[in-house]
């Protein structure tokens, strides 16, 4: 949804989860399918078929905008990305949105699985960030919520994209965007954008809420990640410049060889569709 609120800015052009594109695991991803409903879009036809390295450079001068919108989250994905920028000469930022850990227990909860089955993979994908090093800004989720223009017009601060008026409501511009949640590509279709907030916790849910938060509370490894990501928020420090250096390990980390390893074979490999992807799709690849 983020990403296509900056779609809507000036010079602009949201892309959703490309890497699908270029890394496909799952079948349908080896067809673009853009949100304009042509087949085929006269605007992926200019920038689909070049090297993944120079993709975002492609954008910015066959489609002339200055901002490239990708909301991929796949891990190696983003440093390869922060990598081919800078090389380039483009720069970098990035914008990570979370959830407090009571509300990512209550997602788990309300689906019969296990409260704290999201604790491995959140500590998993944030701290492998943290510990390369990663440069990125963050993003509470109750916060975009509660306040949309507010932190959209921080995070254009940020980025130094010219803030439009009404620019987190509706779709101002065609969009071109391609994979990745399911739920945005059916608002875009509607031609309106409404980002939901979560519900109220249950009766259920509420009467173990306060055995559950203590458990959280006692997890020093959630707890340093929570407090690191709140340091980051784009709404405790408006209008500062989000930095964008990264300087790439000169030998990567096994866990991103790995990933690599199993992008490939799941090319080859790829999964059939059979329900639209999830938000922690991501988590569970990385």
């Amino acid at each position: 949804m983020l990403d296509v609120m900056l779609g809507n800015g000036q010079s602009a052009f949201s892309c959703g989860e490309v890497y699908a594109w270029f890394r496909p695991w799952r079948t349908h991803h080896r067809k673009i399918r853009c949100a304009c409903g042509s087949d085929p879009c006269p605007v992926w036809e200019k920038i689909a078929y070049v090297p993944e390295a120079r993709f975002h450079r492609t954008v910015c001068d066959r489609l002339n905008v200055d901002f490239v919108i990708d909301s991929s989250k796949y891990m190696p994905w983003l440093i390869d990305t922060q990598s081919w920028a800078e090389k380039s000469g483009i720069s970098v930022f990035n914008v990570l949105i979370y959830k407090p850990p009571i509300e990512l227990a209550y997602s788990q909860f309300k689906r019969g699985r296990d409260p704290l089955g999201w604790r491995d993979d959140f500590v998993k994908y944030h701290g492998r960030l943290l510990r390369l090093g990663f440069p990125f800004s963050a993003v509470s989720y109750r916060e975009l919520v509660r306040s949309p223009a507010k932190i959209l017009g921080d995070i254009c601060s940020r980025i130094g994209m010219h803030y439009v008026s009404g620019q987190e409501m509706a779709a101002r511009v065609q969009s071109h965007h391609v994979f990745g949640s399911f739920g945005v590509r059916q608002q875009l279709d509607g031609g309106e954008l409404r980002i939901r907030a979560e519900p109220e916790f249950s009766d259920d849910f509420e009467r173990v809420r306060e055995t559950i938060q203590a458990r959280i509370d006692r997890d020093s490894e959630v707890c340093d990640i929570v407090d690191e990501l709140e340091r980051r928020s784009v709404g405790r420090r408006p209008g500062e410049r989000t930095s964008t250096q990264f300087r790439r390990p000169l030998v990567m980390p096994a866990w991103y060889h790995v990933s690599r390893l199993k992008g490939a074979v799941r090319r080859v490999f790829p999964q059939d569709f059979a329900a639209p992807e999830s938000s922690t799709e991501w988590e569970r690849r990385s």
